[in-house]
Formats: structure tokens, sequence, C-alpha cells
């Protein structure tokens, strides 16, 4: 799987749907992540160390966060990814 596979994954694990919520936080995380070369996202994310991923999952929570305040603020999902909530911390 991928890193952004990954990524992917987990957001729509978390309640971010439908696909095109997915995208939009995609293109937020990688426009946020400047430093990360655009090729990794196509490279193995079990050839990176857990917290080279961690790092880009706090980018997309951030992203994913932005994303649901703006187009959907009352969703049921939206705790999963505010990291100042107790249920947010347990899911990491």
């Amino acid at each position: 799987m991928t890193i952004e596979q990954t990524i992917r994954k987990q957001l729509a694990e978390h309640g971010l749907w439908p696909e095109a919520s997915v995208d939009a936080v995609m293109v937020a995380t990688k426009e946020s992540t400047p430093d990360v070369e655009e090729r990794r996202w196509a490279e193995a994310a079990s050839d990176y160390p857990t917290a080279f991923i961690s790092v880009l999952w706090f980018a997309a929570t951030t992203q994913a966060l932005k994303w649901i305040d703006a187009n959907c603020p009352q969703a049921w999902y939206r705790p999963m990814f505010d990291k100042t909530t107790t249920f947010a911390r347990k899911g990491q």
C-alpha cells in the first residue's frame, strides 16, 4: 500500500466520505507538506518509519478538520479529527 493509499484509507476509516471529500483533503494535505516530494506519495508506506506516516497523518487530520468545518461542521465524525478531543487522541 502506498503512502497516499494509507492516508486515504485512514481518512475513510475515520468517517470522511464521500470520495470527493477525501480527494479534497488529500490535495490540501499535499499542498501543506511541500517538503514531501510528489513521488514519495506513490512509494510503499512500509518503506518508511511509522513516525513519517504519523507526521503526514497529522497534516491530513488538520486539513480534514478545515474541510469539515467549511463544508459540514455538524458532521458526526468531526471529533475523530479534532486533536483537542479525547476521542481523537485515543484513536491515534
